[in-house]
């Protein structure tokens, strides 16, 4: 009877392990690691495997792609990676600004001196080329932000999230009888 209870318990955390290790880690997951232990600082990989208690990164070095089997507990951080948006409203902002000057400079070179040969002639025409400049600064930052718009919506932003994954733990402690089972699982 004993005997029965304990292989259940042990089956038991079997299937506790493989549940911890489905929810924590995608294959194919971006993930950043930092382990002072191993001499990481963020050091950027693709998930190959994920255990309850260790994992398979594939990282880039340089020209050659290595991989790593590291412990969860020897990790120090373990970051994921997830997009939300895109770069939209940064693209925008900056080309709003590059067009703004451009168009100032380009503004400001154009500047011609209008001759009135009429009553209305130079009625809505630029007296200097600060006004002209400031001109092309408004059409240059116009066309400027929906360029970078455009750029920046084909570029997805990439988020980092800190996880906290803990190895699960199974101990065999013995009970005041000289018999037992501990179990300690960590989510």
């Amino acid at each position: 009877m004993r005997f029965g209870t304990l292989l259940c318990l042990i089956g038991l955390t079997g299937g506790f392990r493989s549940l911890s290790a489905q929810r924590g880690l995608a294959i194919g997951q971006r993930v950043r690691l930092t382990s002072a232990r191993h001499g990481f600082k963020r050091v950027t990989g693709l998930v190959l495997a994920a255990t309850s208690d260790s994992l398979r990164v594939g990282v880039d070095r340089g020209g050659a792609r290595e991989t790593l089997v590291l412990a969860l507990g020897d990790l120090d951080k373990l970051e994921l990676r997830y997009t939300s948006g895109n770069h939209s409203r940064r693209g925008a902002w900056l080309g709003l600004a590059a067009g703004a000057v451009a168009g100032y400079v380009i503004g400001a070179a154009q500047y011609h001196k209008c001759v009135p040969q009429g009553w209305f002639d130079c009625l809505w025409q630029p007296d200097s080329p600060a006004q002209t400049g400031i001109i092309g600064a408004l059409a240059g930052g116009l066309i400027g932000a929906g360029v970078g718009s455009l750029i920046g919506s084909l570029t997805p932003a990439e988020r980092w999230r800190e996880a906290t994954i803990r190895p699960t733990t199974v101990s065999l402690q013995p009970l005041s009888s000289g018999v037992g089972v501990g179990l300690a699982i960590h989510f």
